[in-house]
């Protein structure tokens, strides 16, 4: 993952990837890496996605990883039309949808929390702490 991190770096210097803020004040993301997952970060365009297939390709090509469509999702902000986020789950094979749910039993939130977002954390400590 380290290697594809250093091709996603080298097109973020030429320009070709452009990087997208989720908060205006905050960082710039372009991706997440854990263990054999992957998050890419970008702007909702047929040209980005063309790179990001370009590059995911490449990288499965030199590596000998696979992507399974099966287990990829795609999720897109609010601001993008329909048709174009059909259009691009359908050119990657990858599932959309409007809840990326729970990673490693985290919930991956895009909506604002609140206490009761986090209040299955407190539960699980009252019951470790029960027990």
């Amino acid at each position: 993952m380290e290697w594809l991190g250093r091709i996603i770096r080298f097109e973020i210097s030429t320009g070709r990837w452009h990087l997208i803020r989720l908060f205006r004040v905050g960082p710039a993301l372009f991706h997440l890496f854990f263990a054999d997952d992957l998050v890419l970060f970008g702007k909702a365009d047929m040209d980005q996605v063309l790179l990001f297939k370009r590059i995911l390709n490449y990288f499965c090509e030199i590596s000998g990883h696979k992507i399974s469509a099966r287990k990829s999702i795609m999720y897109f902000s609010k601001g993008v039309e329909d048709s174009l986020c059909d259009q691009i789950s359908q050119f990657f094979g990858f599932q959309r949808v409007l809840n990326l749910g729970r990673y490693l039993g985290i919930p991956l939130l895009h909506e604002r929390v609140t206490k009761s977002t986090m209040d299955f954390i407190i539960e699980k400590v009252r019951n470790k702490l029960q027990n």
